[in-house]
């Protein structure tokens, strides 16, 4: 059978933000067409109780 010759660990920091705190950020860092999608379903935007939003934004 196969067994684990080498493992790899990666840190990885992750901040959470509200979706009104994440506009005002993009918004001051000078992007004008913000636009918010649901995750994996670029056809609709996000609801209320989707755990992850995907942003598209451009200068």
């Amino acid at each position: 059978m196969g067994k684990i010759i080498n493992t790899e660990i990666e840190k990885l920091k992750v901040k959470i933000y509200e979706q009104d705190q994440l506009m005002e950020i993009l918004k001051s860092a000078g992007f004008k067409q913000i636009r918010t999608l649901k995750a994996f379903d670029q056809s609709s935007g996000p609801a209320s109780q989707n755990e992850s939003i995907v942003y598209e934004c451009r200068k």
